[in-house]
């Protein structure tokens, strides 16, 4: 697909894939933990949507996360900021 301008999908596995986490069990609350600090991270950057992927990742694994809030707070900043990305 060189020159199509399409990007080539994303293998789905193999070396270098990272596996699904679990969504229960032990370890949860800490991965969770995890992808609100990644998602922290992001923001900092200004990777916004990064940083929304990750916040929902830790809320999927954690509901009472604060990453529940972080999110919040970037979804009320695009409503704001960004009115075309939620009114196309």
């Amino acid at each position: 697909m060189e020159g199509s301008g399409v990007a080539s999908p994303l293998p789905l596995e193999g070396p270098g894939v990272a596996s699904p986490l679990p969504l229960e069990g032990p370890g949860v609350a800490p991965k969770a933990a995890e992808y609100y600090q990644q998602g922290n991270e992001a923001r900092k950057r200004g990777q916004w949507h990064e940083a929304i992927n990750c916040y929902i990742k830790a809320i999927e694994l954690d509901p009472n996360s604060p990453a529940v809030e972080a999110k919040r707070m970037l979804d009320d900043i695009y409503a704001f900021y960004c009115k075309d990305m939620y009114n196309p």
